[in-house]
């Protein structure tokens, strides 16, 4: 039996699939790059990047019977996320970075992707496992393997060079019809699509971004250090996320009322007003996930924590992180109310855990001591 590229497109549209293209198995086009970036430091502590950086390099080092790679698509809610970013009015405190419209000074911001209450690799898995065994059924004996974000492969680059978009300033993949809020999913397989070899709408040097700054510019921390080079270190959503230690106190008071991620440099990209609502149902976006009670957070045991967030993009950082953030984010917004429920972790025995609560108290009282 044999499969076309157009079989395939179908089958992927149906598990989900908005978008789909391939390219032939080749050196990742912006390897070099990655490399200059892991040898600045601009990783931070994401160790795992640097110490398998040379398997990067071709995504053979995945599956070594690799022809094709198949890249994938799938969009997530945005409308929340664009909502809050259009009817927030720019204050002193959006200047310096705090760029949230929350009325409740007890909760904490999300970014759109996690707004669900099912971890995405999750979901994309289960659809990925099913696209994998229709191909394999269909071309007995080919060698296929699905992944999403935990591979050493630098998908965006192998997108944007498939044709699926193009690299934005702020790092993202980009589309004309659809901004950034999607995610990205891959097939290698020792299968070659003969018919999908056509004229790619992108390649991975088009730029659809022109003279525009905008998502530079708004960065709350200013991690850009140029267009497309992202410093991790002072990136809201990596130090939410996959920062485990101290965060510069700096960069702190930007981080407004952020706990997981950061959407600002989405929210301000004119693309994005191509932003689509409709996605999975499973990665729809859930009110209960628009504003974190903080204080809930603050309170919550291991076991109440996992009850609540085991299935969710909040379980990455655990109960530490998603402490340590509901801290900052509470003394940014100098919410006074919070100091009961913060004092209890300033002789934690964690001592990140009690330097962050020593020092939003001090935020806290500061600002509330001001006349």
């Amino acid at each position: 039996m044999t499969c076309s590229f157009q079989d395939l497109k179908q089958q992927a549209n149906q598990h989900g699939f908005r978008w789909i293209e391939s390219i032939d198995v080749i050196d990742a086009p912006g390897f070099e790059r990655f490399r200059t970036w892991i040898k600045r430091g601009y990783h931070g502590s994401m160790s795992y990047l640097a110490d398998r950086q040379a398997a990067y390099e071709n995504p053979r080092s995945i599956l070594e019977q690799a022809n094709t790679i198949v890249m994938l698509a799938i969009p997530y809610t945005a409308a929340e996320s664009l909502r809050k970013h259009s009817s927030s009015k720019e204050t002193d405190s959006d200047k310096e970075g705090n760029r949230d419209d929350l009325r409740d000074s007890e909760c904490g911001r999300v970014a759109a992707y996690a707004t669900g209450d099912k971890d995405y690799h999750d979901v994309i898995h289960i659809r990925l496992r099913a696209l994998k065994k229709w191909l394999s059924a269909r071309v007995p004996g080919s060698v296929v393997r699905g992944v999403v974000d935990t591979a050493p492969i630098l998908e965006r680059d192998f997108a944007a060079a498939a044709g699926l978009g193009w690299i934005g300033k702020n790092t993202l993949l980009l589309r004309k019809d659809a901004g950034s809020y999607f995610f990205l999913a891959a097939l290698l397989t020792d299968i070659t699509f003969e018919e999908s070899k056509h004229e790619k709408p992108y390649t991975i040097s088009s730029d659809h971004c022109g003279t525009c700054t905008a998502c530079l510019d708004a960065c709350p921390t200013q991690a850009f250090v140029e267009p497309r080079v992202l410093d991790a270190t002072r990136c809201i959503s990596y130090l939410t996320i996959e920062h485990r230690g101290n965060i510069e106190e700096s960069v702190r008071e930007k981080m407004g009322s952020w706990v997981l991620g950061c959407d600002v440099c989405q929210q301000v990209c004119p693309w994005n007003r191509m932003a689509l609502t409709e996605t999975l149902e499973e990665l729809s976006s859930k009110p209960s996930m628009h504003a974190i009670d903080l204080i809930e957070i603050l309170q919550m045991s291991e076991d109440a924590f996992r009850a609540k967030y085991r299935s969710t993009p909040l379980w990455r950082p655990k109960l530490k992180g998603m402490q340590r953030n509901a801290m900052i984010a509470l003394a940014n917004q100098k919410c006074a109310s919070a100091i009961a429920w913060i004092e209890p972790f300033q002789n934690n025995e964690d001592s990140i855990l009690s330097e962050t609560a020593n020092w939003a108290i001090a935020r806290i009282s500061q600002a509330t001591d001001s006349p």
